[in-house]
């Protein structure tokens, strides 16, 4: 696997947790509905919340997913990077993404550690690139 399939990869992946994050966001940070909405609807935000979780849920998961088949595919290849991303894997986002489904608010404790990864990841990118 190239070095620059490599970064491509590493790099998509950022995109995907900022993705997340702004849907984490909109867990904790709902949009402000007229008084009106919020009068006539009341579940709008717990529902609107649910929305976000189950779509920064699903973006976990296509992440744990291109993880585990970079680590497997680096393995393979015997490249000095594979442990690297293994030790990305002990994250463990699938778990994450289920707990987030389930109760939405959990999101402010699994967002620090989305971050964590964030910077993990811009910090092997910045190695990789030396």
């Amino acid at each position: 696997m190239g070095e620059n399939v490599i970064l491509e990869e590493l790099n998509y992946i950022i995109e995907q947790i900022n993705e997340c994050l702004k849907f984490m966001e909109e867990i904790s940070q709902p949009r402000v509905g007229t008084v009106f909405w919020r009068l006539f609807f009341p579940a709008g935000q717990f529902s609107q919340a649910k929305s976000a979780a189950k779509a920064a849920a699903a973006i976990l998961n296509l992440i744990d997913k291109r993880l585990d088949e970079m680590a497997n595919t680096l393995q393979k290849n015997y490249h000095p990077f594979a442990p690297s991303i293994y030790n990305l894997r002990n994250f463990k986002l699938d778990e994450m993404a289920g707990k987030l489904i389930e109760i939405p608010e959990r999101e402010q404790y699994i967002r620090p550690q989305i971050e964590n990864l964030r910077d993990q990841i811009e910090e092997y990118i910045r190695d990789f690139q030396r």
